[in-house]
């Protein structure tokens, strides 16, 4: 063997012995089941159980275990976790081998009996997809001199995907609001854009936000024309050097707009200038669109926003969650602009990115929107994807109604988690009922022109 040959070799034994030595196996479930989980170990010294279950829409540890050759005591060690719904006995086993290498072990996971990396799993009549990833530490294309930190990733998926959402009755309303990731600079992961309209299926009112991409957002319009006849043009403008990646889809025809020569229809606005915003959302158009629908005998009035981000990478958190509380004064302020008759319902939705986990924030973003939330319904208490079983659990995506207009006699809000990684958060739906009425007069109002900053 050649000196050229020999240096990665080097190279990738010590970044071996430079490594912790621990590696991680994590279980992320994307089912609307508890998961049970029950984790063994083979032939591997040293190693410690982690999580007896995970909840829906959580990723936890299964088990943290040293991969140094000295503490594998043999030619099959293992840990093998057996996961099944908590409302089943039909389980399935997640088995990781380690190996001796040249210079160190190497890793093999897999779902079932074998080293395979999909597998069907029906249990009862679901239809659940296990998929597994690897995460390993290479140097120059060269695996097989690893002394730990690598992490085996599963994720169980129901197929079947969320219930549909319950029929809304004549004065009712289906809101959703997804944040589906189109945001410049990151991974398009496929056709993921081709799944999205299947997973909105079937509201009244859909609220996108992180749109930006232009090319992505036309394909997914293309999409939804069928189901959803009557949308917004993107929210853009002020001399943002983006638009601000929201739109609207409805099943009902909007009142008081103009169609734009695309089919689409131009939204009333109201952007964050550069006193509201900070970091890189100053860049884009971050803002609100106001549209008002005729469902029926009755007219809803919808506002869709994504506010200020609170983990910017180009300033403080603390300036970013100031700057998000300050945008929903502004959004409030701007509802209450409009002179909305009061019998009549007005929603917010969006990414509004306040934690609804946290009670300190939600009171005050609450209030500054003079606005409440839907009761939530499901065992999902987030809407963004936990990246790392340390993740918090933020639920950041709303829909939320005016505390100034009609009440609704029942509303409630729900997270929903479909099959396919499409995005990384998880759509919000909201099903709203109000008192039945005869009719309610048309009435739209007419404001001076929106204010337009930038």
């Amino acid at each position: 063997m050649g000196d050229s040959r020999l240096v990665p070799l080097m190279l990738g034994m010590l970044w071996s012995f430079g490594a912790k030595a621990e590696s991680e196996i994590w279980l992320r479930n994307h089912t609307g089941e508890v998961l049970e989980i029950q984790t063994t170990a083979h032939a591997i010294e040293q190693w410690t159980p982690g999580a007896k279950s995970v909840r829906p829409g959580e990723v936890v540890t299964i088990a943290r275990f040293s991969r140094k050759r000295g503490h594998i005591t043999g030619d099959e060690a293992a840990i093998v976790a057996r996961i099944q719904p908590e409302s089943s006995e039909d389980g399935i086993e997640l088995r990781t081998a380690m190996r001796p290498s040249l210079c160190g072990t190497r890793i093999e996971s897999g779902a079932g009996e074998r080293s395979s990396t999909h597998l069907n799993w029906n249990p009862g009549d679901r239809r659940f997809w296990v998929v597994g990833a690897q995460e390993s530490r290479l140097m120059w294309g060269f695996p097989f001199c690893q002394g730990g930190d690598e992490r085996v990733e599963f994720l169980v998926e129901d197929l079947g995907g969320p219930a549909e959402a319950p029929h809304p009755k004549n004065d009712g309303l289906n809101v959703m609001t997804y944040n589906i990731w189109y945001l410049l600079g990151k991974p398009r992961r496929g056709e993921r854009w081709k799944d999205i309209p299947r997973v909105v299926k079937g509201n009244d009112v859909v609220v996108f936000t992180e749109a930006f991409k232009d090319k992505y957002r036309d394909l997914i319009v293309a999409l939804l024309k069928e189901e959803y006849p009557y949308m917004t043009t993107v929210l853009n403008g002020g001399g943002a050097w983006f638009n601000g990646g929201v739109f609207i889809a409805s099943k009902w025809p909007f009142e008081g707009l103009k169609q734009t020569p695309s089919g689409l229809y131009q939204a009333e606005q109201y952007l964050f200038d550069g006193t509201e915003c900070s970091g890189e959302d100053c860049f884009a158009a971050k803002g609100v669109q106001y549209v008002a629908i005729r469902k029926n005998n009755r007219t809803f009035h919808i506002f869709a926003t994504h506010l200020q981000s609170t983990s910017p990478l180009l300033r403080s958190s603390e300036r970013a969650a100031a700057k998000m509380l300050l945008q929903t004064k502004r959004v409030g302020a701007w509802v209450a602009s409009k002179r909305i008759p009061p019998n009549q319902a007005v929603l917010i939705a969006g990414d509004l990115n306040f934690d609804a986990n946290d009670p300190g924030i939600l009171a005050k973003a609450l209030a500054n929107l003079n606005a409440a939330i839907p009761k939530p319904v499901g065992k999902i208490r987030h809407s963004l994807m936990m990246t790392s079983p340390e993740s918090r659990s933020k639920a950041l995506d709303h829909v939320l109604y005016s505390l100034s207009h009609l009440a609704p006699t029942e509303a409630t809000q729900e997270t929903l988690i479909p099959a396919g990684l499409l995005s990384d958060h998880f759509p919000v739906r909201a099903v709203y009922a109000f008192e039945e009425t005869n009719s309610d007069p048309i009435s739209v109002p007419n404001p001076p022109s929106p204010r337009m900053h930038r």
